[in-house]
């Protein structure tokens, strides 16, 4: 017979551990009956320490668009982690928080990020922003860890001239001087 022993995720992360499979056999025959047979083993630990980001859009644009990023841990921390975000292009996004906090009980629970286009009024072109995670926590697995998302800002500026007068119709005798104001949409 075939026997197949499958490790279980416990999401902690506790190092590889060792164990000792004990076999004991049953029959009518004497030879066999209570006979042990010890099979020493190793569980692997595939527990990581990362911060899990989930997304579905990573381009913004200048009018208003958002992209929405899911935070959560990988495994289990044994004190509160702290992660702390910030973008490197505040002109170019903005972000709905500067902090998560999670602990041994939400540390699976999805917290919400906001990234949303900042209008600029210059005509730049994409820009690329980081969106940047960094970690502080007791839990020597989970501190100090960094990561980083880029985030794309479309351009909605355009380069127009704007022509506003005070009257519409001027006359070739008239004294008035029509005033005409000329502006940059960008």
């Amino acid at each position: 017979k075939t026997i197949q022993i499958q490790g279980q995720a416990d999401h902690i992360i506790d190092g590889d551990k060792d164990y000792v499979l004990r076999l004991r056999m049953s029959s009518d025959d004497s030879k066999y009956n209570a006979k042990d047979k010890y099979i020493p083993g190793k569980n692997i630990d595939t527990d990581t320490a990362e911060i899990v980001k989930k997304y579905t859009n990573t381009v913004v644009s200048e009018d208003g668009t958002t992209a929405d990023i899911m935070i959560s841990l990988s495994s289990i921390p044994t004190d509160p982690v702290t992660v702390k975000i910030g973008a490197s292009m505040a002109n170019e996004v903005a972000i709905s928080t500067t902090e998560m906090v999670f602990t041994p009980d939400n540390w699976n629970v999805e917290q919400k990020l906001t990234v949303t286009g900042v209008d600029d009024f210059v005509i730049d072109g994409e820009a690329v922003s980081k969106i940047t995670f960094n970690t502080e926590s007791d839990d020597r697995n989970f501190n100090e860890l960094n990561d980083e998302l880029e985030i794309t800002t479309l351009d909605n500026d355009v380069a127009q001239i704007v022509v506003a007068s005070s009257g519409s119709e001027y006359f070739e005798n008239s004294q008035a001087n029509p005033d005409f104001k000329v502006v940059l949409s960008a």
